[in-house]
């Protein structure tokens, strides 16, 4: 039965549906029906440390343990996070965008529970947060293909409490060993500003990022401001064809800066007129003169104009997409960014025209236990009436919850590219979609990919510190050049996978396991690809 929210009315919009027919997400308990805003009299922050009261767990040795070592969050830290404070008026939007940001904390658990004591107008509410363990010692290792990758990193994402984040790593990625160290804070000096810095070194290797910005958190956000850059030099693998292609030194450098405000909208749209800068600069050198094939393409884009957003947010809870266990938050509204930017010789670009960049998220169908959603990502340069180093790619996600502990996901993904830098072609592997095969096994200028899975639970929260799951999949994919459509072959690999998800650790990190065989397209030789990652494969 659908819970009342004044529909119709402002309360009605800001409560993101949930389901067909605009039916309104139920109100947070306390919360009067007949009421548009609430004047906030007090602010009740309730904090636990990582094993909270009642919880079996807590009296055991390792649970002792951490929340005696554990700095708990500060109440600071929290009551930044939220938007509104003590005098101000109150609606649900605002109450909703505050458990969404206090989520996105990689040391907030993400059952935030809020409720509200009214009295009249006036309402005193209670946040209630656990922390998670945020100190990780992490031996991380991946294989993917005859792809192998490892790390060893200590991060630190809640220091003292305070919510700032830092950290240091070793490994060695694709191509060489690595040392780095990064640093984080989600409300820099006490603002709602985002900054995170990082440097990456190795024999062959130098990375400096530093990106620092003031998100549009919601559509009433007045003003946002976004700055990244990141200079790399090393090297970069001709991956067309497989893992061990010739070798290229690349010297590259991006940056984006983009700021201004929000133009019009209501509660749960905006539209965002922001003026923008874009610079993208590769430079390649044959890293073995006499191993290089077809050379890759530099790329020189200094382009000044504007970025169009536009959203709107229809916000839903779900379980079991992205994570084993715990709400996520999905927005199957609508999502749209447009970067269109001049570019010219005089101030360094390659050339002439207009460059360029497309984000789109939309939400096509959401019901209670299924959703739909789609993107679409592109760029490209269009010079003297035609599109060069233009790539687009349209991908369809659905979900649906089969039963508490099943979930069946798809994912269908097709690529389109003209004229396109042979570095970014598309490729299919157990890297990128197909994993029965070796990593970066096969490319073109056109792909088309499609996977699905079926994703079990088997045990939630095992002793208070993990979730374990499983999944089968069935994968199939092909790739072409233009105008070779009939030259394509498909391939299929289907297979089984393991799922881990830490219970208590930072960000609920999620370790896939998946062992897959090619069905059809093999060839001889071929046979079981073991693959192991961090994250969902889609």
């Amino acid at each position: 039965m659908a819970v009342p929210c004044l529909a119709g009315s402002a309360l009605a919009e800001a409560a993101a549906p949930g389901g067909p027919g605009g039916v309104c997400r139920p109100l947070p308990p306390g919360w009067p029906r007949d009421r548009e805003r609430l004047w906030v009299r007090e602010i009740i922050i309730e904090r636990e440390a990582i094993f909270a009261r009642g919880e079996p767990a807590r009296d055991r040795f390792y649970g002792r343990l951490a929340n005696a070592l554990h700095v708990t969050t500060r109440e600071r830290v929290i009551r930044d996070g939220l938007f509104f404070h003590e005098g101000d008026t109150v609606t649900v939007a605002d109450v909703q965008a505050s458990v969404r940001r206090l989520r996105s904390y990689p040391f907030i658990h993400p059952n935030v529970v809020v409720s509200v004591a009214a009295r009249r107008d006036t309402a005193d509410i209670r946040i209630q947060t656990r922390d998670v363990w945020t100190t990780m010692l992490d031996l991380s290792v991946g294989k993917e293909g005859g792809l192998w990758t490892w790390s060893f990193s200590l991060r630190e994402a809640n220091l003292g409490g305070f919510g700032k984040e830092m950290g240091l790593a070793v490994g060695h990625d694709e191509e060489q060993l690595f040392w780095g160290v990064g640093y984080g804070d989600r409300q820099f000096l006490g603002r709602e500003i985002i900054l995170a810095m990082n440097v990456t070194r190795g024999d062959d290797l130098a990375i400096e990022s530093l990106s620092l910005q003031r998100p549009f958190d919601r559509p009433t956000t007045p003003f946002g401001f976004g700055f990244g850059v990141r200079a790399f030099d090393g090297r970069r693998i001709d991956r067309r064809g497989g893992i061990d292609g010739p070798e290229w030194r690349q010297d590259g450098l991006r940056l984006r800066a983009v700021a201004g405000p929000r133009l019009a909208g209501s509660a749960r749209v905006a539209l965002r007129v922001l003026p923008s800068f874009y610079l993208q600069r590769e430079r390649h050198s044959p890293w073995d003169p006499d191993s290089v094939g077809a050379p890759l393409r530099d790329r020189d884009i200094r382009a000044i104009g504007v970025t169009l957003d536009f959203v709107h947010e229809r916000f839903s809870e779900r379980l079991r997409i992205d994570r084993l266990a715990d709400p996520e938050d999905f927005n199957l509204g609508s999502s749209w960014q447009l970067l269109l930017g001049y570019m010219s010789p005089r101030w360094g670009s390659q050339r002439e025209g207009l460059h360029a960049r497309l984000q789109v998220q939309e939400g096509l169908f959401g019901r209670e236990r299924h959703f739909l959603l789609a993107n679409l990502e592109g760029h490209g340069d269009y010079v003297a009436g035609s599109w060069r180093d233009a790539s687009a790619a349209l991908y369809v996600r659905y979900y649906a919850n089969l039963t508490r502990r099943q979930t069946l996901a798809l994912h269908l993904r097709t690529d389109w590219t003209i004229d396109l830098a042979p570095q970014d072609l598309p490729t299919l592997g157990a890297h990128r979609g197909l994993r029965g095969f070796d990593a970066y096994r096969f490319w073109g200028e056109r792909l088309l990919f499609g996977s699905l899975e079926d994703r079990l639970v088997f045990g939630e929260d095992l002793f208070g510190l993990v979730t374990v799951g499983g999944a089968l999949f069935l994968d199939a994919g092909t790739t072409w050049v233009n105008g070779e459509a009939t030259r394509a072959r498909p391939r299929v690999a289907g297979g089984v996978g393991l799922r881990l998800q830490a219970s208590r650790a930072s960000g609920g990190p999620l370790t896939r396991f998946d062992l897959g065989h090619p069905l059809v397209g093999g060839e001889e030789g071929d046979g079981w690809i073991l693959s192991f990652s961090a994250g969902q494969a889609f």
